[in-house]
């Protein structure tokens, strides 16, 4: 890691009364150390659509089979919160490349997702030739929801509600996170945010309305809010977060000289 510049150092004061270092809210890395560990999680490579395709067959499989454990699985692999990060650290240090960039590969990322749940779905409906009851989306008139708690918990306007208390602070862990150099809190906030699996689970839903010709037509819509409600709210207080932590743009040459440096950085280990 590159040493930090003294305009760059946050202070660290002494406490007399407690005999501790007290640290300043502004305390985190450097603007280039923050941008190097971004600008790696951003791109779209192979390890990208390979991971984003992974991760949503775990998913939709989870969600099928109404396995929370499986569902779990699916946020560890993902890869979709590298580019939201490259969104929202391009929008406090403005640079449209970044952003536009990361905007690109998290809809494609989306797309695949989106898809990937299509099409299981297909396949369990013309290949397998699953009834809704096997799938766990038919409304008995005994019981107010469906056995698939999985796929419906995803659909409901009160899980959008509650959803949205969680990903406020998922925004704020995320900022928090890359700028202190706590790379494995992240793993925390992508299980808590839960981005991929909404995803997936409209794309589930869509077919299975189209097949079954049921009241599913307008529940995987509520299931893409609830992926839309995530990815604004961490963006948001992801960036309030870094403006409180004192990041800012910097001037035009510098930040060309880390992407420069970024790069090199990346072929040489590519080389090694």
């Amino acid at each position: 890691l590159v040493s930090r510049s003294t305009d760059e150092r946050r202070s660290l004061k002494y406490c007399p009364c407690l005999g501790k270092r007290s640290f300043t809210l502004t305390d985190r890395m450097t603007l280039q150390e923050i941008h190097g560990i971004v600008d790696g999680q951003l791109h779209l490579t192979c390890e990208y659509i390979t991971l984003v395709f992974v991760a949503a067959i775990i998913a939709s499989i989870g969600l099928r089979r109404n396995s929370a454990t499986t569902v779990i699985s699916s946020m560890l692999v993902s890869p979709l919160m590298g580019p939201i990060l490259g969104m929202t650290f391009g929008l406090a240090i403005r640079d449209k490349t970044m952003i536009w960039k990361s905007f690109r590969n998290e809809a494609i990322g989306i797309i695949i997702c989106f898809l990937i749940g299509m099409l299981v779905a297909v396949i369990d409906c013309y290949v397998r030739k699953s009834s809704i009851k096997e799938v766990g989306l038919e409304f008995r008139a005994d019981d107010l929801k469906p056995e698939n708690l999985e796929m419906y918990g995803r659909t409901q306007t009160e899980d959008i509600g509650w959803g949205l208390f969680v990903a406020i602070p998922s925004g704020v862990g995320v900022a928090l996170a890359i700028s202190s150099g706590g790379i494995n809190a992240l793993v925390g906030v992508a299980i808590s945010a839960a981005l991929l699996p909404p995803i997936c689970n409209a794309g589930m839903l869509l077919v299975y309305a189209i097949h079954f010709e049921s009241e599913l037509h307008e529940m995987w819509t509520y299931s893409l809010a609830l992926f839309a409600m995530n990815l604004t709210c961490i963006i948001f207080f992801g960036f309030l977060t870094f403006r409180i932590k004192g990041i800012k743009p910097p001037k035009a040459t510098l930040l060309d000289l880390w992407r420069r440096r970024t790069a090199e950085n990346s072929m040489g280990s590519f080389a090694d």
